[in-house]
């Protein structure tokens, strides 16, 4: 798989490849910041659930968290390395929608309410990768999401989990087709409308920059034409301060250097003019 095959743009490629790079460092600080609210938090809900700290479920989530602090930390020294920085992102996004699957299993499976975190990962997945990565990480997910619930339904959590994770225990048959039907939907949705607000905001900015790039240009020519004016020229603000002076100006005046005029009042030149100005 090529970097044109992903979405990779061809003009421009080694901007936009540091720019990607430069998003996935924010990504791999985003996610210091989910392993230690994870961890803190199993220590305070599960810790107070349980007796002991020590129970397997507080075990799996702490181990969870300190295994997405271990891999971060691999991540982030890899970062120098990074030849291909499209696919890192795309290696680094599907590595946190696992994790996300994981905290799905270890809290519940179809009655965790951890299945919002896959909609993190796809809105990060628009910001990074625009609306091809944002699709893709939705597909990973709804995949993975329904690899739960078929586990679930099927009655494999109690062969792969230990007894003591009770709350991991299936739900009425009935749902299990409707919450992947709403889960996966919504997933969709979410990419579609994280990548239109991107690229929404992508063409913005490249306006902007269109305008303010006109806008230089109009400055340059008005202050060319403005110099080749043989008779002098003063531009005053609401406070009578000169703003802005041709050569002419400065040569009638018998000042060299046209910094020195700028923001002085116009009565310190022409005293008299005073009389005259509204």
């Amino acid at each position: 798989m090529t970097s044109n095959e992903i979405g990779f743009p061809q003009k421009g490629k080694e901007q936009e490849a540091e720019k990607i790079l430069v998003k996935v460092k924010y990504l791999i600080f985003f996610r210091l910041l989910v392993a230690t609210s994870l961890l803190g938090l199993t220590l305070y809900f599960q810790g107070s659930r349980y007796d002991s700290f020590l129970s397997l479920p507080v075990v799996y989530l702490s181990l969870l968290a300190g295994s997405l602090f271990f891999f971060t930390a691999i991540f982030a020294l890899y970062l120098k390395y990074v030849k291909n920085p499209v696919l890192f992102a795309y290696g680094q996004l599907l590595f946190d929608t696992i994790f996300v699957t994981l905290i799905i299993l270890f809290t519940g499976g179809i009655t965790s309410i951890f299945s919002f975190g896959y909609m993190i990962v796809i809105i990060i997945a628009a910001t990074i990768l625009s609306r091809r990565g944002s699709f893709i990480i939705a597909s990973a997910s709804c995949i993975l999401y329904g690899t739960i619930l078929d586990l679930q339904y099927y009655g494999a959590f109690q062969y792969m989990l230990p007894p003591e994770l009770t709350y991991t225990s299936p739900a009425p048959s009935g749902n299990y087709l409707y919450t992947l039907l709403v889960t996966s939907s919504a997933f969709y949705l979410v990419a579609y409308l994280s990548s239109h607000l991107t690229e929404e905001l992508k063409k913005s900015k490249v306006q902007l920059k269109a305008k303010q790039k006109d806008l230089a240009e109009l400055e340059m020519l008005n202050k060319n034409i403005v110099q080749s004016i043989n008779s002098g020229l003063i531009t005053l603000d609401n406070s009578f301060r000169i703003i802005y002076f041709n050569r002419a100006a400065s040569e009638i005046i018998g000042v060299e250097q046209l910094s020195y005029l700028l923001n002085t009042p116009i009565e310190e030149i022409f005293p008299n003019i005073v009389n005259y100005l509204p």
